[in-house]
């Protein structure tokens, strides 16, 4: 308690210079640094931040670098947004800025059954102006799943197309052997560091992983076609004894 006493007093009124942007700034805006021997980091919290998506969108974790705030028309860094799967971009569409500024009411119409009811019973939704959809949460539930009592065969029509499309996109035959049938066929990852891309894209497989390879444009350096037995005895044994084979009568 009393370090941390002194430690706000010595914030109070005291400059740092920033070791990347050579700029004179308060204590308040540098992060805290147990290994400092002035107790806080050597860049500023907006230096770092930027330095921080540098090193995410050279590991390809992030699409955008900066973006357009839909509310106050600003464009701003990414780390000024927050995240949201349902996003391409994998942010929000509002600043954190706007976010506090804007009061979610307390009461909303739904525009299904008519009901005034409670915001917090509609679906949450950070595109709309007031974070929530126009519907409660009853009638949407509802009314998805009356549309999937209408369309039963909706989700596997759609994973076989998007199955399809994957294998069209790779040359629909196996990189190995030449196998063409589609039930035969998978995805390969070339350099053998399919966990690793799982873990770092937190990909589950199946049609997870091709909803990925679409939406990085099929990329054919570290993906190719394998039929089930090629990608197993590659995975297994290291090389498939076809690779062998044709090395043999090579030589």
């Amino acid at each position: 308690m009393k370090a941390d006493r002194q430690r706000d007093e010595m914030t109070k009124g005291s400059l740092k210079t920033c070791s990347t942007c050579r700029t004179a700034k308060p204590l308040s805006e540098f992060w805290g640094s147990g290994s400092r021997h002035d107790g806080f980091s050597n860049r500023c919290t907006t230096c770092h931040k930027a330095r921080l998506v540098e090193l995410d969108i050279a590991r390809g974790k992030r699409v955008v670098a900066s973006k357009v705030c839909r509310v106050c028309q600003t464009e701003k860094p990414c780390y000024d947004f927050r995240h949201s799967v349902s996003s391409n971009d994998g942010l929000s569409s509002w600043c954190f800025a706007c976010s506090k500024n804007t009061l979610e009411p307390l009461e909303m119409v739904c525009n299904k059954c008519g009901k005034a009811k409670d915001a917090k019973s509609f679906v949450a939704d950070s595109k709309r102006p007031n974070g929530r959809r126009p519907t409660c949460k009853t009638c949407h539930h509802s009314t998805t799943r009356n549309w999937y009592k209408l369309n039963p065969t909706w989700q596997i029509e759609r994973r076989a197309n998007l199955r399809a499309e994957t294998l069209d996109a790779y040359g629909n035959r196996c990189n190995c052997c030449g196998e063409s049938t589609p039930e035969f066929l998978s995805v390969d990852h070339i350099n053998n560091d399919g966990a690793a891309h799982r873990r770092e894209a937190k990909l589950s497989g199946g049609s997870r992983f091709y909803e990925w390879l679409k939406k990085h444009g099929f990329p054919k350096d570290r993906f190719q076609l394998l039929c089930y037995n090629c990608n197993f005895a590659k995975g297994r044994y290291g090389e498939c004894p076809h690779v062998k084979i044709r090395k043999l009568s090579a030589a």
